[in-house]
């Protein structure tokens, strides 16, 4: 059986974004965070509650150029349910 391997990154037109999207795909995590840090696209919210309302908030105002990761299935679920709460208000 063949095997494909899918390893053209197309999606990140931004050649800054697209350098660390390839970090990442080299498995280069600290070396794709810091280039994101750079880029400012990384922010730090220390408060928890807050920190999950304002991802909703972000998601809700541009879902196509928004991306939520999240590290459990306990935060995935406490992510979505904030996203369709601001999507009703």
């Amino acid at each position: 059986m063949r095997t494909a391997h899918l390893d053209e990154i197309v999606r990140q037109k931004d050649p800054a974004l697209k350098s660390a999207v390839e970090s990442l795909a080299r498995g280069d995590v600290s070396g794709a965070l810091e280039s994101l840090h750079r880029q400012g696209r990384i922010r730090e919210i220390p408060d928890a509650g807050e920190r999950v309302q304002e991802i909703a908030r972000s998601y809700v105002e541009s879902p196509e150029r928004t991306l939520i990761v999240s590290p459990d299935n306990a935060s995935r679920r406490e992510l979505n349910i904030a996203v369709r709460e601001d999507e009703i208000e």
